[in-house]
């Protein structure tokens, strides 16, 4: 081989390797770019604060209802608190309006309690009927979770006199 040749071999592969060097760079930045974008977006959501997040929940009620009255998992839920709570509200809200309840879980509260205070009596005499007064504790012991601000916990507990 000739020194021309030689001297060309190693130029070409210092180029590539510079070549090398500056895309891995660019490639590492890339990728760490996407990974801190995937992290953050995984974050906003673990936090509950992604703008899409609303749009997934349903309202509180409904999703009690899924719970308690699909399969007739409990009954006495079901048919004394769930659905004439759920009725009594959308006799008062129209589809849309509970559909913009679905991101406020605090008015969402406020409205399921005052529900639930307005339809109390009828509730606990349908419990009694059902044998079930403890449903109707653990009921309002289940429903304060959603309240995780505890703005409205002194109301919860009136509900349980």
């Amino acid at each position: 081989m000739e020194l021309n040749t030689i001297i060309i071999i190693g130029v070409a592969i210092i180029i590539c390797i510079l070549i090398l060097k500056l895309l891995s760079k660019i490639a590492f930045k890339i990728i760490a770019i996407v990974i801190v974008g995937f992290g953050a977006f995984y974050f906003l959501n673990f936090l509950n604060c992604s703008s899409d997040k609303s749009d997934h929940q349903e309202f509180i009620m409904v999703e009690l209802q899924k719970k308690y009255c699909k399969g007739n998992k409990n009954e006495a839920k079901c048919k004394c608190i769930i659905n004439p709570v759920l009725k009594d509200i959308k006799k008062d809200y129209s589809k849309k309006e509970l559909r913009e309840l679905q991101g406020n879980k605090l008015k969402s509260l406020q409205i399921i309690f005052s529900s639930l205070n307005e339809n109390k009596t009828q509730i606990q005499r349908c419990m009694k009927k059902q044998n079930a007064m403890g449903e109707w504790d653990d009921f309002v012991d289940e429903i304060t979770e959603f309240d995780t601000e505890g703005k409205i916990k002194d109301l919860w507990e009136d509900l349980k006199k």
